[in-house]
């Protein structure tokens, strides 16, 4: 099974049991250009069966590396319509998607993981913060000065699937510069007009939107635009740009300097520049294609020796010594009395005013009380024993990333921040926001922050941070008993806009003793910035805790600093061990968004240390990957807590959704219960089994009350890696940090594993060894996996096997090995394979040999066809080979030539086989189905290799040829499933004669019809007279209405017609459209001049552009009006669909015993006309008998009227069988043909001449 990626090297340790899951689905597609890496996904097929128990089995056919592949992908019992199928232009990935019951399903195949991906339900939304846009719906409008122009390179590009590597490096292959990722499945991209088109091309993109500048806008910044002020008026605005560092910043200020802005702040680091800027300039600003968001800078304001006992602090100094040393972190804050008695050791950084809210904040953590013998002891911090407490005023932070920074290196050497202040309040992820989360991410240092104090969601821009560490407030009342603690309005509570759990933990909000400014303490000093250092405290103290390997990690290095875990760990642990509030409902005033996971404790993570389990980012999945940990529960344990945290790449500030990659944490107990993360856990304090993948929050929990005892699995699961998450490594990955208590597990020790391939590099055909060296871990015996060419499948299980390679190959050979207790390692090493690669590239000159002349193949006709070879190795083929087999198909075929030679292929080139292939379809072979051939025994004699088999390659449709026919035909006596847009009273029913009216000067409408086409019903506006005006659609309407999907997969140029009865005033418009996916839409008709019909005219369009062989078809009526007069509108009825479908075949005869010589069979006005030469006996009449082979031989019955046809010709009606067949017998009214019996039974003579076979009717009707 496929490993994980080991974590970043200072943390790694010995690999885990990892099942990452990566499975994928693939539809009917034009072949793929292969990778040349040697990967080659190519032209699949997706197919439905219908069971008899009523469930359709959706599967794939496809072909990879010459190979040919079956796999059911998904049973189910809906209505299922196939979608679009496609895959990246290398040939690395494909994809397919289709609808169960309207409900839009996708699966995906990588070549690098080389198994379908689950199928699962696709979002075809996108999460704007100016609109929720679903599937095809227009993106929400801009201001004509705030739309992007032609020449804007900001491009919104929406995906068909969710993201993979693949797609990303598509986008990019084309000449996109990827920004940023937008929810769901989309990206902002920069791209020229030419760029564009080629996305537009592929077909793993939906859509290529314009990124207007409006969206680019806060709504605070649209407020003020609106205002009316003074000409000039400049505000002081933070402009987020794409690109990270001083480069961008720079290109946007000397623009927008040009135009008159002024520059309030320009740091090197991070993605903010703040700029003074007038109305005019905002829009500038926001149409630069650096600039991806603006929204208002505001200043920042403050959030204003019972939690020491609490919180665990005095238990874990009376039982473990620990109270904070070695230990550090800042309060970042509004000034500080650095001299207070009670600061010892105190650190600033940089200059700093004496302020009391910053005196009592950095008290609360680093206050030492009386343990000096010149404080308090009630005012004592939680650390008050640390080395060195750091403070900062927040007055003098510039540039915050770099400020951050510093706090890293000497001589800091920080473990955490805490701040209890912030920037304006707000309910929006914004600027501030993402630079929050731009700075934790990449620095990985855990900080914390206040929510704010206005008892609703109003709050910090910071506390809205997915890795920041949000504290809210409770009110404790100065009361150790809990029981009478609650919210009561006070602290700013969640959820985020987006829904995500906020805030992470709270602590008590009202009444602590602390410091203050005075060298003297305070009594009363509350809100979320007194909850904020509490939990600052707690969190030191876990940071102790860990460096003296209380939880049995093993933390290497010297100094506490040097141990510390990731920052995701740390914020993961504080929230583990958290204890809750009781509480039920999301009603309820200690509710989840109140809360948080609880308040931290030092002591429940100390007393919980001997049943705990972690992961400190060890690992990193790419998508669809998977962790699995083993975790024991013991008999009596009364609470199992599994906490995941994964570090998230900054959100986007113009969408709804503000997680970037999708992690999911599912927990299942020993009897197989499954719980996902945050399930039921906004509602109560434990998860409630079931549900489904969190999709929102960046922290997921899964709390289990008495869990049962045994073995619990726990799997960490990477649903969407949209942007890369570790910066360290080349691929597209994130990692994670898991917290488990109530549980133990481990992260065993490896074996050691490598391998040698000899010779290397090698040539297609020749055998190469490879030897394996294991040792150490559990040790033997050891289980091998090897995978020669890293596409996920084991190819052998030997320890030292020899392999010959039938493709070039130019990658990774991996060998898995398991211990005897199961722990897995694996080694990878490069191999280099030369040669060519012959694969099918086309069939070509097919040539009749005996049929019809209707050039389409017809059950039993013999063909004669070529066969393209190409070349993708990097080495010439000389010597080339191969024959053509029968491969499965829907009825009998037979290969009459099979053998050919090539000539000599260059690399890249292709050629054509010297001579043809011959076959014959079975007469029976169904209509509208392919014969589907395998090219085997493909060689070279130079290099002497056999290439895989090309199985199902070459397809030839049978056929195809037949006359036009109507395929779908609505008259509109039901709905069949029409939807309306808009307020154009759409309706389907009968017409009344209503409307019409509404002239203008030299032009007079009529009203609707009296009757309909045929049948009784219509499609029209207002038909029964619905608004005001009866009859007549409405002024100021903007409105249409669509077909359902129409099946034309089985036919080619199609023709719509339908029956028209149309009346529109010259100032509004009626219009007709089609589409091939229900995205991109053709007007066929726009009439803005104005008609005026009396009566039902035939209407006829050419769509085989978009109808043909297309599963989807859609056609949009339209009608737009302006505010003046209206009139009857649209009346259509009988619209049809007509083409040559690929089940119309040409009945085709053959000579065979029993039929009188040369018969054959014409199609004629008259219906199909029969001719044959006379009976060789001089008969004077003959009975003509017809079957149908689809059904089969038996199905042979006489010719109404026809069992004496005097002649040699005879015209019989087209027949409603789908593969007709013909017998002429000779007849004299004594008997049928030659010998058996007469129509009476009785038996005939022998016959005169040897040239009559023996009855194969013994009826004749009459």
């Amino acid at each position: 099974m496929p490993d994980v990626c080991p974590g970043r090297a200072p943390r790694a340790r010995s690999a885990v049991r990892l099942f990452p899951v990566l499975i994928v689905l693939v539809v009917a597609c034009a072949a793929l250009v292969p990778s040349a890496s040697g990967d080659d996904l190519r032209a699949p097929d997706l197919r439905l069966e219908a069971l008899p128990d009523g469930t359709t089995r959706i599967i794939a056919e496809y072909v990879r590396d010459g190979q040919a592949e079956r796999e059911v992908l998904r049973e189910t019992r809906a209505r299922v319509a196939l979608e679009v199928a496609g895959g990246d232009p290398s040939g690395r990935a494909l994809f397919a998607t289709w609808r169960e019951d309207g409900r839009l399903f996708e699966a995906h195949l990588r070549a690098a993981e080389g198994r379908w991906s689950a199928a699962e339900p696709v979002s075809e939304a996108l999460r704007l913060r100016d609109g929720l846009v679903v599937g095809d719906a227009a993106l929400p409008a801009a201001p004509a000065a705030f739309r992007a122009g032609p020449d804007d390179p900001v491009r919104l590009v929406s995906l068909r699937t969710k993201v993979l590597p693949e797609w990303r490096a598509a986008l990019e292959a084309a000449g996109a510069e990827v920004l940023k990722y937008v929810p769901d499945d989309a990206f902002l991209v920069r791209a020229s007009a030419a760029v564009r088109e080629r996305l537009a091309a592929l077909s793993i993109v939906r859509r290529v939107e314009p990124y207007h500048p409006w969206y680019r806008l806060a709504a605070p910044v649209r407020a003020w635009l609106d205002e009316t002020g003074a000409a000039g008026e400049m505000r002081r605005f933070r402009v987020l740009l794409f690109e990270w560092g001083a480069a961008a910043k720079h290109r946007v200020a000397d623009r927008a300097v040009a135009r008159g802005a002024r520059v309030a702040a320009l740091w090197p680091n991070g993605q903010i520049l703040e700029l003074w800027l007038t109305r005019a300039q905002v829009g500038a600003v926001a149409a630069d294609p650096d600039v991806m968001w603006i929204d208002p800078w505001t200043p920042p304001e403050t959030d204003m020796d019972l939690v020491r006992e609490d919180a665990g602090t005095n238990y874990v100094e009376t039982v473990a010594g620990f109270c904070g040393q070695g230990v550090r972190g800042e309060v970042l804050d509004a000034g500080i009395q650095d001299d207070h008695p009670d600061f010892d050791g105190i650190m600033l950084h940089g200059p700093t005013s004496v302020a009391s809210h910053g005196t009592s904040t950095y008290g609360i953590v680093f206050g030492n009380g009386d343990r000096d013998g010149d404080g308090e002891a009630k005012g004592t911090g939680h650390l008050p024993c640390a080395e060195q407490g750091i403070a900062a005023d927040y007055d003098s932070l510039g540039d915050r990333f770099a400020h951050t920074q510093e706090l890293l290196d000497a001589p800091y050497f920080a473990h955490f921040q805490t701040n209890s202040w912030g920037g304006g309040r707000t309910r929006s992820y914004n600027s501030t926001s993402f630079e929050m989360d731009d700075i934790i991410w990449r620095l990985d240092f855990a900080i914390l922050q206040s929510q704010s104090n206005a008892g609703n969601q109003d709050s910090r821009p910071q506390a809205w941070a997915k890795n920041i560490i949000s504290v809210g407030g409770i009110r404790h009342h100065d009361t150790l008993d809990t029981g009478d603690d609650n919210w009561g309005s006070g602290a700013s509570i969640g959820p985020a806009e987006d829904g995500r759990i906020k805030p992470d933990v709270s602590y008590w909000y009202d009444d602590i003793y602390t410091t203050t400014t005075g060298s003297g303490y305070t009594a009363g000093f509350g809100g979320t910035s007194a909850a904020t250092p509490e939990s600052a405290g707690v969190l030191g103290l876990l940071i102790q805790m860990w460096a003296e390997n209380v939880f049995g990690t093993d933390p290497q290095g010297a100094t506490v600093f040097e141990k510390l875990p990731s920052f995701s760990t740390l914020k993961a642990l504080l929230i583990n061990t958290a204890v809750q509030y009781p509480f039920s409902g999301e009603s309820d005033d200690l509710t989840r968004v109140h809360q948080g996971w609880g308040r931290p404790s030092a002591r429940q993570a100390y007393d919980l240390a001997g049943r705990s389990f972690f992961v400190d980012q060890e690992f990193n999945l790419q998508v669809d990957g998977m962790a699995s940990f083993d975790v024991q529960v013991e008999p009596g344990e009364p609470e199992l807590k599994v906490t995941m945290v994964y570090p998230d790449p900054p959100g986007t500030t113009s969408a709804t959704l503000h997680r970037i990659n999708d992690l999911d944490l599912k927990v299942t107990s020993p009897s197989g219960t499954v719980y996902w993360g945050n399930n039921g856990l906004k509602a109560n304090n434990y998860s409630q089994p079931g549900g489904g993948p969190n999709t929102v929050d960046t922290v997921e929990n899964v709390f289990v009350q008495n869990p049962e005892d045994g073995v619990w699995k726990v799997e960490v699961i990477a649903s969407e890696v949209n942007e890369d998450a570790v910066l360290a490594t080349p691929e597209l990955d994130a990692t994670f940090s898991l917290v488990v208590t109530g549980g133990t597990g481990s992260i065993c020790d490896a074996p050691l594993v490598d391998f040698t391939i000899s010779p290397n590099p090698a040539r297609v055909g020749e055998s190469v060894q490879f030897d394996s060296t294991v040792s150490g871990g559990a040790g033997g015996p050891y289980e091998y996996a090897w995978d020669f060419d890293d596409d996920g499948v084991i190819d052998s299980t030997e320890a030292d096997p020899v392999h010959v390679y039938r493709r070039p190959f130019d990658g990774m050979a991996v060998l898995r090995v398991r211990d005897s207790a199961d722990c897995p390692a694996r080694s990878e090493k490069p191999a280099t394979i030369t040669g060519p690669d012959l694969r099918f590239d086309a069939w070509v000159e097919r040539t009749e040999i005996e049929g019809n002349g209707n050039g389409a193949v017809d059950p039993g006709e013999i063909h004669e066809l070529r066969v393209v070879l190409r070349n993708d190795g990097n080495e010439d083929a000389i010597g080339v080979s191969a024959s053509l087999v029968p491969a499965p198909s829907a009825g009998p075929i037979e290969v009459l030539s099979s053998a050919s030679s090539w000539p000599d292929i260059p690399v890249g080139a292709t050629g054509t086989s010297l001579s043809t292939f011959r076959f014959q379809v079975g007469q029976q072979f169904p209509c509208g189905n392919d014969a589907t051939f395998t090219l085997t025994a493909i060689s070279t004699t130079d290099p002497a290799n056999v290439y895989p088999d090309e199985v199902g390659a070459v397809r030839v449709l049978v056929g195809g040829a037949g006359p036009p026919q109507v395929f779908f035909a609505d008259g509109f006596e039901s709905n069949g499933g029409w939807s309306s847009a808009g307020q154009g009273e759409w309706q389907i029913a009968a017409p009344q004669g209503l409307g019409g009216g509404g002239s203008i000067p030299g032009f007079v409408p009529n009203p609707d019809p009296d009757t309909a086409f045929e049948g009784s019903q219509v499609m029209g506006n207002d038909l029964t007279g619905l608004g005001p005006t009866d009859g007549n659609y409405e002024s100021l309407v903007t409105s249409t209405y669509t077909s359902p999907a129409i099946d034309s997969s089985n036919a080619s140029n199609v023709t719509m017609r339908f029956r028209r009865y149309l009346n529109v005033l010259p100032q509004d418009r009626a219009t007709l459209e089609v589409s091939a996916d229900g995205i991109t839409w053709t007007t066929l008709f726009d009439e803005a001049g104005g008609v005026a019909e009396d009566t039902w005219s035939l209407q006829s369009y050419d769509v085989s552009a978009w109808a043909d062989r297309n599963p989807q078809f859609l056609v949009r009526f339209g009608l737009i009006s302006d505010n003046a007069a209206t009139t009857s509108g649209w009346n259509v009825d009988l619209l049809e669909l007509e083409g040559v479908t690929s089940d119309s075949c040409e009945p085709v005869s053959r000579a065979s015993a029993g039929a009188a010589s040369g018969l054959t069979v014409a199609r004629g006005a008259g219906g199909l006309e029969l001719s044959w030469q006379p009976d060789c006996a001089g008969m004077a009449t003959y009975g003509v008998y017809r079957g149908d082979f689809s059904i089969g031989y038996d199905s042979i019955a006489a010719e109404p009227g026809m069992c004496a046809v005097a002649g040699t010709t005879a015209t019989v009606p087209e027949g409603a069988g789908r593969t007709e067949f013909f017998l002429v017998v000779p007849s004299d009214g004594a008997f049928e043909g030659s010998y058996g019996a007469d129509s009476g039974g009785a038996a005939r003579p022998a016959a005169a001449q040897a040239c009559h076979p023996q009855d194969v009717i013994d009826a004749c009707a009459p």
